[in-house]
């Protein structure tokens, strides 16, 4: 996942010289002119705000403009999104988009927008989970915590951000493709399961590798897996196993991207996809990215859309299965 991150920053070095100039978007007439409002649809302080705020910090070198950096929390980034869709297609507004908006949320409300109504930009950063439990549990697998609680009587208590979320999604998904019987508890913060499941209130939990990170190195928590496309390479997560290599399918991925509303000009557009691209494979976000344990979506709008298009219904097939779909 992380596979060297400086020597990534020197490949892209690299391919920025035999690119040149000509393959960059040539800058629009006009534009911008004034400050980018850059959405956040989650509350500040979270991993989404110091993303937003570090990309602020690079903004004006490459785009001739800062940001001003907006936050819009509610319904897990639904609320922005649906606002988005009907914002000024001049180019002046971004949203920092998580991908359930698309994939998870139009199957569990009514939502009135659609993929189509956004025009992607690139990636911006992959949000891999781990399975944790507190490092004294009497157990250090999927399969030995199975066995543990057909033998104990009792679900295992999981924590989660409540009934469709990603968490909850993929927490469900495992235990029922593993024979485990489960209960969810639901909290309204991210950290809150994870101090639940160091109190002994709760079994189990997921984290994103930044948030279990101390937790794990001082030996508090236990990694039974991760949920991610591919292992994380660091010296602390490298033996966890995937979701996928324990025999449980692909869990629900969790990424985040930055998209303008559709029919957005494309010089415009095109410009902006350049620009962020170019913050995104600056060498000092690199090392920002390294340093956090932010894992990096290297991708562009193109690369997004046709991923996430097929996503879509493979997600809604993952929900009809959970049971968790809208009728």
């Amino acid at each position: 996942m992380r596979k060297g991150l400086v020597l990534l920053a020197v490949v892209y070095m690299v391919a920025g010289m035999f690119a040149g100039a000509a393959s960059a978007a040539e800058k629009p007439k006009d534009f911008p002119t004034r400050p980018i409002t850059f959405i956040v649809p989650f509350n500040p302080g979270g991993s989404s705000g110091l993303m937003a705020n570090k990309i602020g910090e690079y903004a004006e070198e490459y785009l001739g403009q800062p940001l001003n950096i907006v936050y819009r929390p509610g319904v897990g980034g639904l609320t922005a999104t649906a606002e988005f869709a009907h914002a000024k297609k001049d180019g002046y507004t971004v949203l920092l988009a998580p991908n359930a908006v698309f994939t998870v949320q139009p199957f569990m409300r009514d939502v009135k927008y659609s993929i189509n109504d956004y025009r992607i930009l690139c990636g911006v950063h992959k949000d891999p989970q781990l399975i944790v439990v507190r490092y004294d549990a009497p157990y250090n697998t999927i399969k030995e915590m199975a066995e543990y609680f057909k033998k104990a009587g009792r679900p295992l208590k999981f924590g989660s951000s409540g009934t469709g979320g990603m968490n909850y999604n993929n927490q469900v998904l495992l235990y029922k493709r593993a024979g485990i019987e489960a209960q969810s508890v639901p909290f309204s913060g991210g950290a809150e399961p994870l101090i639940n499941v160091l109190g002994g209130h709760i079994d189990i939990a997921t984290g994103g590798t930044p948030e279990v990170f101390n937790y794990i190195r001082e030996k508090q928590m236990k990694p039974l897996g991760l949920l991610a496309e591919e292992r994380d390479t660091s010296d602390l997560y490298k033996d966890v196993p995937t979701f996928k290599e324990l025999g449980y399918g692909d869990p629900l991925m969790i990424y985040k991207f930055l998209c303008v509303p559709a029919g957005t000009p494309e010089d415009r557009a095109a410009f902006l996809e350049d620009a962020f691209i170019k913050i995104l494979r600056d060498k000092r976000w690199i090392e920002f990215s390294e340093k956090n344990y932010n894992v990096m979506f290297d991708a562009t709008g193109k690369d997004i859309t046709a991923r996430i298009v097929p996503e879509i219904e493979e997600t809604h097939k993952i929900l009809k299965e959970l049971g968790v779909a809208k009728k």
